[in-house]
């Protein structure tokens, strides 16, 4: 800049410190900050009028953002009159927090809505996952704005990939998708000798790993192909363990699992693959005939369904705040708004989000997020969440206390923990209880504790339907609540044993006699 203006000393520059997201890129606030250090004489117009938000979340966002230091101080207005408060929801998990997403699109296009208005924004694109899973469900069609699906990234398309070659050694697509994935020195010609002698041969590419002299390649090459041969009949050997653990053993034996020490987008990366673990760790849930094959079905099923409804007025844009800045939308929510999810703590780091400078852009990019919406502001957060398989309590985001009250109105609709645990068979994970304390709870109620009314009528030959298997017969019940078993056979999935406690079944009005 200075050897652009030193002739004339004719320079503008514009800038907002307070959307400065991009350090992870290269980025330097330092840039606008210390922009009137360089010219001193240069003149400063704020430009504070918000011609986009209500009042209400202009308020909310800039009492967020003054607890930064690093910024240059403005006091943002709009002309604008009425407006809704801004909406604070506290859910169960993150199952609650996308139905409760849903119900307010059907009541927002019930009214008129369209949907191409509304988006969903989330630090951490793993989050879609489940937000994508109860969009499908509710028949509500969505995009994903600067980024793809979530069965549709690259990262989760690999270890799919790994685990179709175990359950099946002979799907040379699979094979040949991640025989280099993560890169281990084979590269296409390699690939393209053993394809010719597979095809030679009528054998597999799997198979073809082993004779890589026979194939002529070089010793150096045959080994490398060898050895990758040999890592997946190593994970073939214990396929009959829980699906969580296959696909945990999968990404750690592969070398997957080095994406989290990787830049910001290895990271994403890896937190898509802990969501994958997850759902791993839910379809083990239900059932305790835990097949490799099955889980791959179920998530074919998932990932093959139709977003998009002809018949529906627009889409939902799901996006990462990042990809968020520039855009204006008049219905926002902001999902996983928690500790560890925004502000985000790095796994590899865990006091990373404490850093000074990382937590100050952190408040940028939620200010960021904040600011896109014209309307109606959600931001949401959830009690419990899985996160790479494991169910965790989460605390609320210090940034829904910076927002403070004003305009602000706060909604829990977390369950009571007693009913809960009547429901569900466990209770409500909540700060106050340690988990000695919980289980201790849990098993001195454990026999005071009756099915919930849902289940009052369900007997043997009962008809129900699984949100995920399908349609069913109930052919046994078997343990006291909260350990029912049910034994059902599915017309789809054939016989299946789920706990009645960790899923939702519907009661059909069918009976065998």
């Amino acid at each position: 800049a200075h050897g652009i203006a030193a002739g004339h000393k004719n320079i503008c520059a514009t800038g907002d410190p307070d959307q400065s997201i991009y350090a992870w890129r290269g980025a330097d606030i330092g840039n606008i900050l210390e922009f009137e250090e360089d010219y001193p004489d240069a003149t400063v117009i704020r430009l504070e009028e918000n011609y986009r938000s209500t009042r209400q979340i202009l308020s909310a966002a800039s009492r967020l953002i003054s607890f930064n230091t690093q910024r240059k101080d403005k006091a943002l207005w709009t002309r604008r009159e009425g407006g809704a408060d801004v909406r604070v929801v506290r859910c169960d998990d993150e199952h609650a927090e996308a139905a409760l997403l849903v119900r307010r699109l059907v009541e927002y296009t019930s009214t008129g809505g369209d949907l191409d208005d509304v988006a969903v924004f989330y630090r951490v694109n793993a989050l879609s996952r489940v937000v994508e899973e109860a969009l499908i469900g509710g028949g509500i069609p969505y995009r994903i704005a600067r980024g793809v699906e979530f069965y549709n990234r690259k990262e989760i398309k690999d270890v799919l990939a790994y685990l179709r070659l175990l359950v099946n050694p002979d799907d040379d697509l699979s094979c040949a998708r991640i025989v280099n994935t993560p890169a281990r020195g084979i590269g296409a010609k390699t690939v393209s000798k053993l394809s010719a002698l597979a095809s030679e041969r009528g054998i597999s590419l799997l198979a073809a790993c082993g004779l890589g002299r026979e194939a002529g390649l070089s010793a150096a090459a045959a080994g490398k192909v060898k050895a990758f041969g040999e890592l997946i009949a190593a994970m073939q050997s214990s396929l009959h363990r829980p699906v969580r653990e296959i696909v945990e053993d999968v990404v750690r034996l592969s070398g997957l699992e080095s994406l989290r020490n990787g830049d910001e987008d290895a990271r994403q990366a890896y937190a898509n693959i802990g969501e994958l673990i997850s759902t791993a760790e839910q379809f083990d849930e239900r059932t305790d005939d835990t097949s490799l094959g099955d889980y791959l079905h179920i998530i074919s099923l998932v990932s093959d369904a139709d977003h998009y409804d002809g018949d529906t007025k627009g889409a939902v844009t799901l996006m990462t705040l990042h990809a968020a800045k520039g855009l204006e939308f008049p219905v926002v929510f902001i999902i996983g708004c928690e500790e560890g999810l925004l502000p985000f703590r790095r796994e590899s780091s865990p006091g990373a989000s404490e850093n000074f400078a990382e937590m100050e852009e952190e408040r940028r990019l939620a200010f960021v997020g904040m600011t896109r919406a014209k309307n109606e502001l959600t931001l949401s957060c959830a009690r419990r969440r899985m996160i790479h398989g494991r169910t965790r309590s989460q605390g609320a985001s210090r940034f829904i206390d910076e927002i403070g009250s004003d305009g602000v109105t706060i909604l829990d609709v977390t369950t009571p923990q007693r009913a809960f645990a009547r429901r569900s068979g466990f209770l409500a994970e909540d700060t106050a209880y340690s988990d000695v304390q919980e289980r201790a709870l849990i098993e001195a109620q454990a026999d005071a504790i009756e099915a919930p009314p849902e289940y009052e009528h369900l007997k043997v030959g009962c008809v129900i339907m699984h949100p995920t298997y399908g349609r069913g017969r109930v052919v046994r019940l078997r343990r006291r609540w909260p350990d029912t078993r049910a034994e059902i056979v599915f017309d789809e999935m054939g016989p299946k044993t789920i706990v009645l406690a960790r899923t939702s079944v519907e009661l059909l009005d069918e009976y065998s006699n």
